[in-house]
């Protein structure tokens, strides 16, 4: 359907209801403090079931998880590709950083001292 307004599409009703908007388009407060807590009710719970090794619970507790994320990121206008791709860099980083740090083979002088980078923390 095209608002009349301003001759734009109007936003699915699904995605007017998972993502509610005040009047300057952002996210409405009620709404992120809500999936806020939502998700730290079900990261509470994910790691409780967890620890009791519960695993129905965990699995349930998680699929929770990860859809309270996926709200929280729509909220947040963040495109969840952008999100793994973060993650593939630095998985792609930490195995760059795993291999510099192996030693090397067939030095003449003995085993080579191996890397090892100042800070442990990835970017």
């Amino acid at each position: 359907m095209i608002d009349q307004m301003n001759n734009s599409p109007e936003p699915h009703v699904l995605d007017r209801l998972a993502c509610p908007r005040d009047a300057s388009g952002r996210p409405a407060g009620k709404a992120v403090i809500s999936a806020a807590s939502a998700l730290g009710e079900a990261a509470l719970k994910c790691t409780a079931a967890y620890v009791v090794d519960d695993r129905q619970a965990f699995i349930q507790d998680s699929a929770t998880f990860l859809m309270t994320l996926l709200q929280i990121w729509q909220l947040g206008d963040v495109d969840q590709s952008d999100v793994f791709r973060e993650i593939d860099h630095r998985r792609q980083l930490g195995d760059l950083l795993l291999k510099l740090s192996e030693d090397s083979s067939g030095n003449e002088q003995g085993p080579a001292r191996r890397w090892r980078p100042a800070s442990t923390k990835l970017p």
